[in-house]
């Protein structure tokens, strides 16, 4: 069945004059599996192609949400490491400052 699969992929990319390369996805999903469409009920070629496209936003949506809740998590991380080492660094400025004054 895999090999079929690859067949008739590699057969698509070959054959890019009629228009086909566009139908890359629903051949990669259901091209081995699509039964004849007088076997469809009315209506299920648009809700193949719709469930796909939903898929994909979800998918998409999901995505975006799990990175931006990372980018906050590591951005109060920093925040958090820069305040920690806050009270350090304003002792050296000012030990930095001191040793100005006591060198003029």
């Amino acid at each position: 069945m895999i090999i079929i699969c690859f067949i008739r992929f590699t057969n698509l990319i070959i054959d890019v004059g009629d228009g086909a390369i566009d139908r890359g996805y629903e051949l990669l999903t259901l091209s081995c599996y699509k039964p004849n469409p007088s076997t469809y009920l009315p209506g299920f070629e648009n809700f193949v192609s719709n469930l796909g496209f939903i898929l994909y936003g979800l998918f998409t949506f999901v995505c975006v949400t799990v990175l931006i809740n990372t980018l906050i998590a590591m951005l109060e991380k920093t925040i958090e490491d820069i305040d920690d080492r806050a009270d350090i660094e304003w002792k050296f400025a000012r030990s930095k400052l001191y040793m100005e004054y006591i060198r003029d």
